[in-house]
């Protein structure tokens, strides 16, 4: 059974179907496409799934950005089946001080995604490394469980901005009511990241947090542009119109004249206009909305 079993491991080269599903090289698409194809078939294939999974978690360690990405898919296609091969392997941090094997096993979990992710990523979320707590907190994201959310939590405050912002995109694709508050902090955070992942947060809980973005208006420039903003992209135009102030910032006023379709508001904003561009830019909007109107 043993030699059987070796000679069957024979078959498969997977250095060989590595390199050929990692290549760049357009000449060699089909065979790059086959060879995923096989990795993907044997990762998932009873006999050599635990031998094939083993190989592929071992090249996580790569500098080359494009196998980085073709091992994601491929773990991708794989699915939760692969997750134990990953996890068994998460306290080893790389070959070096990048910790690139870590940084793609956090990638791939998150790619996964799921419930199962949640305990072994957490333990990340307060690493020394400001690029690990960063793509924890993004793969606790991309779980959608909402078991991340108290671990999600715990980067809000981060003192460095991108892990703010990936804590903030995690908690916006897991968001409920009783988080707008922490979006509407957000929203005011000095980087422009991490306002426009607690915008999206609002946005994605429709209605519930629209009276959030009608209180942002007039609190500041910046909390009256992403109050506009945030209503159009919701879709809410009207509520976006009816806090809109003529005397907002040129930002704001060129979100607005873009969206506007009503001629009266729009002629009226023109003779205030003083900005040559913006002036054009209502112009244009008029002769636009005139065109749909005559049809």
């Amino acid at each position: 059974m043993i030699i059987a079993l070796f000679l069957m491991g024979q078959m498969y080269d997977f250095e060989k179907l590595y390199n050929t599903a990692t290549t760049l090289l357009v000449q060699f698409q089909k065979e790059q496409k086959a060879a995923f194809a096989t990795l993907v078939m044997l990762g998932q294939d009873s006999l050599y799934k635990d031998t094939t999974l083993a190989f592929l978690v071992d090249q996580f360690d790569t500098k080359s950005a494009s196998e980085r990405h073709r091992l994601k898919d491929i773990f991708k296609a794989i699915g939760p089946s692969a997750l134990p091969a990953i996890m068994s392997r998460l306290d080893y941090r790389g070959s070096d001080d990048e910790d690139r094997h870590l940084s793609q096993a956090l990638w791939v979990l998150g790619e996964i995604g799921g419930d199962s992710i949640v305990d072994p990523v957490s333990r990340f979320v307060q690493d020394s490394s400001w690029h690990i707590r960063s793509n924890a907190f993004t793969a606790l994201g991309k779980s959608r469980s909402s078991q991340a959310h108290d671990f999600i939590l715990l980067g809000l405050n981060d003192t460095i901005t991108p892990v703010r912002k990936s804590a903030f995109y995690a908690l916006s694709e897991i968001a409920s009511p009783p988080d707008i508050p922490y979006f509407a902090r957000g929203i005011i955070d000095p980087y422009y990241g991490v306002r426009y992942a607690a915008v999206k947060g609002l946005i994605a809980l429709d209605s519930s947090a629209h009276a959030a973005l009608v209180d942002l208006a007039g609190s500041s420039d910046q909390g009256t542009f992403y109050a506009v903003y945030g209503l159009i992209d919701a879709g809410k135009i009207k509520e976006a119109l009816q806090i809109f102030d003529p005397s907002a910032p040129v930002y704001v006023r060129f979100l607005v004249y873009n969206v506007c379709e009503d001629t009266a508001s729009l002629r009226s904003w023109l003779e205030q206009e003083e900005e040559t561009i913006l002036q054009n830019c209502i112009r244009r909007k008029i002769i636009e909305v005139e065109k749909i109107l005559d049809k």
